[in-house]
This record gives structure tokens, C-alpha cells and sequence, in this order.
């Protein structure tokens, strides 16, 4: 069975080059997948660092992943497209574990785990992997189905594949979203009837921001842009107001707690573990709050169009 392995990468010069030479370790026979790289108009030196490898090499200007996943989907060959990220590196046996599944009945897309990778340089990194929010083995059950929850299971671009057939057919990635378009896409696929299956054994190991700031700014962004296509899907998924409590309960809870951790006798990893956590429910809340405004303000200005050219 053809693959196509597609990465997009953006001003990433430092870790492409390992994640492309993950790619190309795959125990895979070598025939049967091609790895596509699409550089989201870096200025970096990131482009020349692709070119030193045997893989098909794309520009995309227009900046956004979605508009570089889109351009690699486009330009595959393969019916079958798994992607990653160029912060991540492949088990050498993460693309044969992640296509087996797909054997099975009315599968359209398959994740597979993606777990911290741990020799880390900083205490941002070791906090960060061990929190490790893109992990999607607890979306699924023991047999690799999806779990019931508040809202329908979603899998990340981090590691996945789908059918390329399938793509097309529900129009790929929505650009209109700088993030949270692999979440988007996820629920598409299952409003359409097919089913996504979990793979425990496809393992992508992912490398985490290095700094405060660069925390700060991640989960900001995944709660800023959550509010994007949580309204784009109020319809199907039958709810109108999204509240995140387990959010500001996990603050109230560890700002509680920072008062013994700091007079007790504590390890500087623990006080420092408590110190993140609060960063992250920060950001959270903060991106949740200012994403719904914004997204509110857009919604108010379209309305206000449309019936400015009605009536005009």
C-alpha cells in the first residue's frame, strides 16, 4: 500500500532535519511511501536544511498549516496520508503500525500515541512531557475505539493518517483556521459516518517549548482558536455554551496549594511542576476568554454586513 508522509514546518532549521531522517529510518519497504515536506514560508534556513534529503520538497506562501497540509495533500500520490510535525521524531516503526488498521471496516483515519520525548534540556521540556497534552491514547479504549466523552474524539496532526479519498471528499483542512483545523477535520469525519481507530503501537516521540513563554503562548493559542470550531460544529455537537470549570477549578485548587508547597519542605521540581500547572490553566483561561470575544466581534461584523447590503 502507497503512503505519503506529509510534514508541514515553518522557521524550524534546528529539528527538521531529525524528523525527516526518522521519516526516511521507517521499517517500511522504501518503495511504498514518499515523505513530502512543505516549508510554510520559512525565513529561516529551513529550506536548505530539506534539500539536503531525498524527499519531495514544497512551498507554500500563503501562512497557515492548514494552507501547507492542504498543499501536501494535494501533491501526494499515495491513497494513504499520514502526517507529523517537524518537532517530532517517528519510531522506526510508527507508519506500518498506523497502516494495518486501516483493514479493518469503514476506517478513515488512524492516530497513533504521541509521547514526550525525554532527553530534555530544560525544566519547561520535563514538565511539559510529562504533562503531555497530545496524547491520544486516552481518547480510546482498549480495543482502540473511541471513548464517549463531553465532546466526540479528536486526533492531532501530530500523528495521524487518513484516506486521501476521504479528504478530498469532505475538503481537507479548513484554512480558515490557524489552529485547531486537525480537531475540526476529526469531527467532519465522524458527522460523515466513518470511524477513527487507534494504533498504541505508532509511536511519535514530540519536543516541547523550551521556555516559559513559549508554554504561555501554546495553550493560549489552543483555547484562543478553540472557540473557532467549537461554534463552527454548535449545530452537530447540540450545545450552546462551552465552559471549561475543570479549568478554573485546576487553578483555584493550585493556587490553594501553593501556600504549604511553599512554607513545606518541597523539591524544587514539585514547586516548579505547581508554578507550571498554574501557567498552563492561566493561559488556558485567558486564550478561551479572548478567543470567544474575538470570534463574537467577527460574528457581529458579518451580521452587520449582510444586512447593510440587504437593505442598501
Amino acid at each position: 500500500m502507497k503512503v505519503s508522509v506529509v510534514v508541514p514546518v515553518k522557521d524550524n532549521e534546528e529539528m527538521i532535519g531529525d524528523c525527516i531522517e526518522s521519516l526516511l529510518n521507517q521499517d517500511f519497504p522504501k518503495t511504498d511511501y514518499e515523505v513530502i515536506v512543505v516549508d510554510n514560508n520559512s525565513r529561516d534556513n529551513t529550506a536548505k536544511e530539506i534539500k539536503r534529503y531525498p524527499v519531495k520538497y514544497l512551498f507554500e506562501e500563503r501562512i497557515g498549516a492548514s494552507f501547507a497540509l492542504n498543499k501536501g495533500v494535494n501533491e501526494s500520490s499515495g491513497p494513504i496520508i499520514a502526517f507529523t510535525d517537524s518537532d517530532c521524531i517517528a519510531d522506526n516503526k510508527w507508519l506500518g503500525e498506523l497502516v494495518k488498521v486501516f483493514n479493518e471496516k469503514n476506517v478513515a483515519s488512524v492516530a497513533g500515541e504521541v509521547i514526550g520525548f525525554t532527553p530534555t534540556a530544560t525544566v519547561v521540556e520535563q514538565f511539559l512531557a510529562s504533562y503531555n497534552n497530545l496524547s491520544q491514547g486516552k481518547n480510546f479504549d482498549e480495543n482502540g475505539d473511541p471513548k464517549g466523552g463531553y465532546f466526540p474524539v479528536y486526533v492531532v496532526t501530530a500523528n495521524v493518517a487518513y484516506k486521501k479519498n476521504i479528504l478530498v471528499k469532505l475538503g481537507m483542512f479548513d484554512t480558515q483556521m490557524r489552529s485547531g483545523h486537525d480537531v475540526d477535520l476529526s469531527w467532519r469525519v465522524q458527522w460523515a459516518g466513518y470511524k477513527i481507530a487507534f494504533s498504541p503501537e505508532a509511536l511519535i516521540y514530540h519536543r516541547y517549548r523550551r521556555g516559559v513563554f513559549g508554554m504561555f503562548k501554546k495553550f493560549f493559542g489552543y483555547s484562543y482558536h478553540r472557540s473557532l470550531y467549537l461554534k463552527k460544529h454548535r449545530k452537530e455537537l447540540n450545545k450552546r455554551i462551552f465552559f471549561a470549570r475543570y479549568r478554573y477549578n485546576s487553578l483555584l485548587k493550585n493556587i490553594v496549594l501553593m501556600v504549604p508547597f511553599l512554607i513545606l519542605k518541597r523539591s524544587k521540581e514539585e514547586k516548579l511542576k505547581l508554578v507550571f500547572q498554574n501557567i498552563v490553566d492561566i493561559a488556558e483561561i485567558t486564550g478561551s476568554i479572548f478567543g470567544s470575544l474575538k470570534n463574537r466581534r467577527s460574528e457581529e461584523r458579518r451580521v452587520g454586513k449582510e444586512c447593510r447590503s440587504r437593505w442598501s
